[in-house]
């Protein structure tokens, strides 16, 4: 067996063990509906809208410190499906983003 083969092989084995430490596959997962409820325009969910409030309330201090909190709120506006949402979040995003970078917190402190 050739060298690449054998790395390739020893590759695939690795991430076949850690799949397997992850545990076994739920017996009744629907993946296609799954991804239909992902992909779906349906703006009707109030989850979404529900999560894109509580976001909205943290601080610019706090969102600027934490972009997994950015992405959430980027994330949670496109989900609404209204653009008046996406536009507030992300101009949101870039100002306290951009204020950060300025220094401008460390000087409210």
């Amino acid at each position: 067996m050739s060298k690449p083969l054998e790395s390739l092989l020893g590759e695939l084995r690795s991430l076949q063990e850690a799949a397997e430490k992850l545990g076994k596959r739920h017996p009744n997962f629907d993946y296609k509906s799954y991804m239909e409820e992902i992909w779906s325009n349906d703006c009707s969910n109030p989850a979404r809208t529900n999560s894109l409030e509580e976001i909205e309330n943290k601080s610019d201090l706090e969102l600027s410190n934490n972009l997994d909190l950015q992405y959430r709120l980027l994330t949670a506006a496109y989900l609404t499906c209204d653009d008046r949402e996406i536009d507030q979040a992300v101009n949101r995003v870039s100002n306290v983003r951009r204020m950060k970078k300025q220094g401008i917190f460390d000087l409210m402190d």
